[in-house]
């Protein structure tokens, strides 16, 4: 008889601390104020954020329009270009030398069949 009540007291201990164990598990409503999780305000200052960063980038969009359109952006002056470009004769020769040789190499592959060495051909 005295180990069946043993048994039976322990099983009831087993049972608080299950019970105490489940309280302190359980989900209560206010575990985001008890943490200091606070939704709403976190929310919020993320569409502020982002509200703020629109504000900022559509007042700059129109400063540049309006910049451009006053040219005073993207504007070059006549008095810039007024000393001229000067081609460089010898090195235009150079290179249309290269090039007519490069068209007869690709002429004589094409004729003989015969591969090119060089691979940008």
């Amino acid at each position: 008889m005295r180990s069946m009540y043993l048994s039976i007291n322990n099983m009831n201990e087993f049972f608080k601390k299950i019970k105490l164990s489940h309280f302190t598990v359980a989900k209560k409503e206010e575990t985001y104020k008890r943490r200091g999780i606070k939704p709403t305000s976190n929310w919020t200052v993320i569409l502020v954020f982002w509200f703020v960063a629109f504000c900022i980038i559509a007042v700059l969009s129109v400063y540049f329009y309006i910049q451009i359109k006053n040219d005073h952006l993207f504007y070059v002056s006549g008095t810039d270009m007024t000393g001229g470009e000067e081609i460089n004769i010898d090195l235009l020769k150079k290179i249309t030398a290269d090039i007519k040789q490069r068209e007869e190499v690709n002429k004589n592959l094409d004729s003989m069949g015969v591969s090119s060495p060089d691979p940008s051909l």
